[in-house]
């Protein structure tokens, strides 16, 4: 997560929304030198694996069983909760660049059906 907010700060100067949201076009066109990538890709992948990290989505999900052994199972509750909310709070808030990169938005539909699909059958 830190990746993707120093490289929005970079090339925006800001971390209000407000000031990203109007450098979106620049955004969109602004391509890594020598590596002939977008920013925008970049940028809306690294806050994708920190959503999906706070979110114990499939492949990052290991750390949720050693949470709920923690000292007590109101708190560790309360903190899974907390992180699941953050990270849903981080992609719905910054959803204005995950449109800008056809990468994330795979990634974030494979991620999900792939975790829909592995807890629907542990459910089973």
């Amino acid at each position: 997560m830190l990746i993707g907010i120093s490289l929005t700060y970079k090339l925006t100067r800001s971390f209000d929304f407000q000031t990203i949201f109007i450098s979106v076009s620049y955004l969109k066109l602004a391509v890594i030198p020598g590596l002939g990538v977008f920013y925008a890709d970049v940028i809306c992948l690294c806050l994708v694996i920190a959503a999906m990290s706070k979110s114990a989505q499939a492949g990052l999900h290991l750390w949720l069983p050693d949470a709920m052994e923690g000292p007590t199972p109101v708190s560790a509750m309360i903190h899974a909760a907390t992180m699941v909310t953050a990270g849903l709070y981080l992609l719905l808030r910054s959803s204005f660049l995950l449109v800008l990169s056809p990468i994330a938005l795979n990634l974030i539909f494979f991620v999900g059906a792939v975790t829909v699909l592995i807890t629907s059958i542990l459910g089973l």
